[in-house]
């Protein structure tokens, strides 16, 4: 059965050139997604958001760390992209504490030949981690990523990782193309048009776990994502602490 996916066909990125996500004009493809249709100007005003050039500086200081990127550890012995990166089995987890509960949705994806995507991937290491514990060639399945700079683990499939942020992916992935979306702290303060972007791209039925940092009110958040989806479970900020977290599934 054919997917209603589209992949980016641009070529991989060598280990002597740092790319990285500038904004540009909408495509074609993206003029279908509108942002604020959820959150209205709270997330429009999200699509250029001017601290990402510091997420941007932090993932390009990181990679200078390493004497050469295609080395694949540094000269402490860590690998250089797993330097910002959360395990699999971490996603989600203020909502699912001691649960995996998002691996067990990529499995279940994976089972039935569809299609996920990391929104914010990090290093990556932790998704080669992943297919290889289930025993997956990850240039072969339909999972699909984005990263602000090419300082990605480069055994991952780099046509399928996409150099924007979270407000730009539907340029590169059809509506009703994604079986699960996931994201762990990879929205950098593009939460609310990130979830946008997530259930635009979500086939009805996909499911989809978020997790931030930062001020979001109920009022905010909950009545105006109901509309759209089923809310399977939420947490917010409290006085202890700032992180909070949705798990959706689209209508």
């Amino acid at each position: 059965m054919q997917r209603n996916i589209q992949c980016n066909t641009s070529s991989p990125a060598t280990s002597d050139t740092v790319r990285k996500f500038s904004v540009h004009k909408l495509s074609p493809a993206q003029s279908l997604f509108t942002p604020g249709y959820i959150f209205g100007k709270l997330s429009s005003s999200q699509m250029n958001n001017s601290r990402l050039q510091y997420f941007i500086q932090t993932d390009l200081q990181t990679r200078e760390s390493g004497t050469k990127f295609t080395s694949k550890r540094s000269d402490n012995g860590h690998e250089v992209w797993g330097a910002w990166e959360t395990r699999l089995e971490g996603y989600g987890r203020i909502l699912y504490p001691g649960i995996s509960k998002a691996k067990e949705l990529a499995l279940d994806a994976l089972s039935n030949g569809g299609a996920f995507a990391d929104f914010g991937i990090g290093g990556g290491g932790h998704w080669m981690d992943f297919f290889e514990q289930a025993s997956l060639d990850p240039q072969k399945v339909n999972f699909f990523g984005t990263a602000l700079t090419n300082t990605f683990d480069p055994r991952l499939n780099s046509e399928n990782i996409f150099l924007c942020d979270v407000a730009r992916i539907p340029e590169h992935l059809n509506a009703n193309s994604l079986d699960l979306a996931l994201s762990n702290f990879g929205m950098h303060d593009q939460e609310l048009i990130g979830i946008e972007a997530a259930l635009h791209l979500l086939k009805r039925g996909g499911e989809a776990i978020i997790t931030a940092q930062g001020h979001i009110s109920y009022d905010v958040l909950i009545p105006n994502i109901t509309k759209f989806c089923k809310l399977i479970a939420y947490s917010l900020p409290t006085d202890r602490s700032s992180f909070w977290g949705v798990h959706l599934r689209k209508h």
